[in-house]
Formats: structure tokens, C-alpha cells, sequence
């Protein structure tokens, strides 16, 4: 059953509040002053199952629901609203204690068929108030005259809904992984924006941006990887390790030119790195993981031997695939037991990855106490290029006790020198 919002006001269905609402942004052939909030009832409304946030939690949890109002079948937007209590109960529970104190407070923007562009929390709030007081509830809500039908106007909803998550409350409200997948989304998928546009209009770093996108598209090869959908960014979620996934994007971004040499080792090294992930999940590493990635980033992918390593496991990354691939994976548990069935081949993994990693370590110990005897020298040279002090400092300036003070320092630094120089040549 499809309804307009907009008739239904014409028909004296409900009223304005009174209330003018001032957009946030600018919307071309939309003016502020046209505009009004009103009182609409909550049967006519429903979630937006093309909001970034709800979309990925809809595959998560494998909802397959056509988004309808209550007035036309209630179990979708139930569905929804149970996602958002679990998503941030606490926070749910302050905004229905404000809403049944002092009533709705902010008002909300729909489009006229009732689905709403702003206001999850507070329409929720709404839903269980009215489920728990048997009165009929309201919401109130700008009606934009928008259609996700055509392209024009989806890139008006989403440059408000971009709008309004500039906001410091709404950004800190939106999971890092969903922010990510809403802009590849956005911008691949639905072709609604480049990506320079929506840095500006989501007020972030061009950079920023870009980096998210390139996790997305590096978590797709890694799901491809596994044997899974590449839109299955649940299953990411669910093993939390997107952050892994963006970091690993700046490290290839920074670390490997556009040769042609350096493109095939960074897409070895991305393979590799799928196995990596993987075999942190396997030893259950899940909150350090983030500290072991630096670790394998800094001590092999940045290093020279990262050609070598690459090579010496790839064999073993290829059985692992194709165990993976026997597998029929659908979630945390079924990929773990993937993992633990291809035990043995992770284990010699493991075994080349250690080895490379201690080696990596003794290397750089070795390099920091060269580096740490450097600067001693250093800094002697330039107490000598200076005369033998530093700055505008002048003997005259010193006691006779300093002065002698200075004199054993020295003479104790180069019977040090002379021993230590006996050492290495004798090594």
C-alpha cells in the first residue's frame, strides 16, 4: 500500500506543529521557508533500509523484510527498532526518558512514502511509548517532496543525511566500519558522489575519504579471499577487524610505488596479509590484533625481505585458500572452524612468519645500538667543531672544578673508546 505523506496532510490527516525548520545545507529547489514540521503518526513511518548503519545490520543479521510501514505490515520495522535497542540500549533509554519528560524535542525529516531520513532513535523511543501506553504516538518531522526513485533526489537525501551526521554526537555514534561501506557505497555502488564530493560534504579529509574507500574495496578481496559475497561487510564486523583492514590500506598506500615490480609484491603482499588476518583469528587474538598488525607491518612488509617472505609462504597461502574455499562460510563460528580445519598449514605459517619477525627484531636492535653510537659521536664532533663547548658558552665561564671535571670526563671517554675499538676489531 503506498502513501503520500503530503495528501495525507492535504486530507487534514494530521497538523503543523508550528515549528519552521532551517536545513542544514543547502538543497537546490528546496527552500526552508516552504517547509514545516508536522505531527505525523508512527503507523505511516519506517526505517530506512538504505541507511548506511541499518543496511549493514540488516545483513548482519540476515533480515530479508520489504521495508513497510505499521499501517501495512509492523514485523519490519520491529525487526529494526530491536537492532537499534541493541546497537546503544543505554542511550535509547535517555532519549525515551526525555521524550516521556518533555516530549519530542528535535525534530525529524522524512520523505512523503514515510521513510525516515532522520530520527531512528527518537522514532524508536516513540514506537515503544506508544506499544507500552496504548496511546497513538507521533513524530514529528519536515516532509521533503523527495523519491529515492530518481537519482537526483537520492543525491539530495544523502547530502543531508551527510549533513546532519556532521554533527560531533552523530559521527561518534557511527561505527568506523559502517562509515567506510556507506561511502563505497555511495560513491561505487550507487554512483551518488565522487569521492572529493562526499569529503566535502561529509566534512572530511579528502585523504580520509580515500582510505576508507580503499579498505572496502581491500575487505572485498579479503571476503572474495575466504569464499564468501564481497558485500558481506557483517562478517567483517562480526571478527572486528576493520580497523586491521584501514591501517593495512595506508601501509600499502605508503609503502609500495606504481611499478610494475612493486604493483605484483603489494598484491602478493595482500594475499599474504588475508592469511595473516586469518591466522590471528585462528589464535584468537581479536583486541591485539591491531598492535600485532604494526608489528608485521613495521617489521616485514616495510622491510626489504618482504619480497622473500612473500615467496617462501605462497604455496602455503594457496592450500590455505583452497581449504577455505571447501568450506561453506556464513559466519564468525563457521570461519573459525575453517581455520582450525586447515590447522596444520596455518601452523607452518606461523612458524615462517616468527622466524621472519625475530629475525626482523634482532636486525633492528642491532641497527638502533649502531644508531645510539652515532649520536654520541655526534655530538662530540660538535662540542669540537665549537671549540670544545656548546652554543655561546666561553671558558672564562667556568671553575677550575668544571673545567677539571671535563678533562676526566674525556680522558675516561677515551680509554672507553680505545677498549671498545679493540673489541671490534678483535670480533
Amino acid at each position: 500500500m503506498n502513501i503520500s505523506l503530503t495528501k495525507l496532510v492535504g486530507d487534514g490527516e494530521f497538523k503543523k506543529t508550528g515549528a519552521k525548520p532551517k536545513l542544514p545545507i543547502k538543497i537546490e529547489e528546496l527552500n526552508s521557508s516552504l517547509l514545516d514540521v508536522y505531527q505525523i503518526p508512527l503507523k505511516y513511518l519506517y526505517y530506512n533500509d538504505e541507511n548506511g548503519r541499518i543496511a549493514s545490520e540488516m545483513e548482519k543479521e540476515r533480515i530479508d523484510l520489504e521495508p513497510v510501514s505499521d499501517s501495512v505490515n509492523p514485523e519490519y520495522n520491529d525487526q529494526i527498532a530491536k537492532l537499534i535497542r541493541k546497537d546503544n540500549s543505554s542511550k535509547l533509554n535517555r532519549t525515551k526518558k526525555d521524550i516521556e519528560k518533555d516530549g519530542q524535542k528535535v525534530f525529524g525529516y522524512v520523505l512523503d512514502d514515510g521513510r525516515i531520513i532522520d530520527g531512528n532513535r527518537r522514532f524508536t523511543a516513540l514506537r515503544e511509548l506508544q506499544n507500552e501506553n496504548g496511546k497513538s504516538g507521533y513524530f514529528e518531522a519536515v516532509i521533503l517532496p523527495f523519491s529515492y526513485d530518481k537519482k537526483v533526489d537520492r543525491q539530495r537525501i544523502k547530502s543531508l543525511e551527510l549533513a546532519i551526521q556532521m554533527g560531533v554526537e552523530e559521527r561518534q555514534d557511527y561505527d568506523p566500519l559502517d562509515k567506510a561501506v556507506d561511502i563505497y557505497r555511495t560513491t561505487a555502488d550507487e554512483n551518488l558522489f565522487t569521492l572529493n564530493d562526499y569529503a566535502e560534504k561529509a566534512n572530511m579529509k579528502k585523504q580520509e575519504v580515500k582510505d576508507n574507500f580503499n579498505a572496502v574495496v581491500l575487505m572485498r578481496e579479503f571476503l572474495e579471499f575466504i569464499g564468501v559475497p564481497q558485500d558481506a561487510y557483517y562478517l567483517i564486523k562480526e571478527i572486528g577487524t576493520y580497523s586491521v583492514f584501514y591501517e593495512m590500506t595506508k601501509t600499502l598506500r605508503t609503502t609500495f610505488g606504481k611499478s610494475e615490480d612493486s604493483e605484483v609484491n603489494k598484491n602478493e603482499t595482500k594475499l599474504t596479509f588475508f592469511v595473516w588476518v586469518l591466522s590471528r583469528i585462528g589464535q584468537g587474538a581479536g583486541g591485539t590484533m591491531a598492535y600485532e598488525g604494526r608489528d608485521y607491518k613495521k617489521n616485514i612488509i616495510k622491510k626489504k625481505e618482504n619480497n622473500e617472505f612473500n615467496s617462501e609462504v605462497e604455496d602455503i597461502v594457496e592450500d590455505i585458500q583452497d581449504d577455505l574455499l571447501e568450506h561453506k562460510i556464513t559466519g564468525a563460528a563457521s570461519l573459525s572452524k575453517a581455520i582450525t580445519d586447515s590447522k596444520d598449514s596455518f601452523e607452518e605459517f606461523n612458524d615462517i612468519y616468527d622466524e621472519y619477525l625475530d629475525n626482523a627484531k634482532k636486525d633492528e636492535n642491532i641497527d638502533s645500538f649502531i644508531k645510539d653510537i652515532s649520536k654520541i659521536a655526534k655530538k662530540l664532533k660538535d662540542v669540537k667543531s665549537q671549540g670544545g663547548l656548546r652554543g655561546t658558552m666561553r671558558f672564562e665561564q667556568l671553575s677550575d672544578d668544571q673545567k677539571e671535571a671535563l678533562r676526566n670526563q674525556m680522558r675516561e671517554i677515551l680509554i672507553t673508546s680505545e677498549d671498545l675499538f679493540e673489541e671490534y676489531k678483535n670480533a
